[in-house]
């Protein structure tokens, strides 16, 4: 009897995972506080263990170092709109040594595809 719960368990969350996964997320917007180094091109939002990840192009003019950065490693956090309430999501680091294709997460899947409006903020490392 349990082999039924279980089968309909799986079948219930997958169905719930394709809602969500199904649902158009809109690219985010960019802060780019290092757009004097480098410029960066939303390519695709997506969901990947419940978390929100952004894809994004990374074009390196010169290092961020010539952009005060002390490291190679960027900070950034996106910040989720829904009506008149902001929420600011989970700080996150990406290497830019190289440019290229960069995966960034941007925190809780919900909150991001529930969200009217993302920006992603994109600063040195500890500022």
């Amino acid at each position: 009897m349990a082999k039924p719960r279980l089968l309909f368990s799986i079948v219930l969350a997958i169905a719930a995972s394709t809602a969500v996964a199904g649902k158009r997320v809109p690219l985010p917007g960019i802060d780019n506080a290092l757009a004097d180094c480098l410029s960066i091109e939303p390519k695709r939002m997506r969901l990947e263990r419940g978390q929100a990840v952004l894809d994004a192009d990374v074009t390196l003019a010169r290092s961020i170092g010539e952009c005060g950065c002390t490291s190679a490693m960027a900070a950034y956090h996106a910040i989720a709109t829904r009506g008149e309430r902001k929420q600011r999501l989970p700080r996150g680091e990406v290497a830019l040594k190289t440019g290229g294709l960069k995966s960034l997460v941007l925190g809780d899947g919900r909150s991001v595809i529930n969200a009217t409006g993302v920006v992603v903020a994109l600063s040195c490392s500890g500022a």
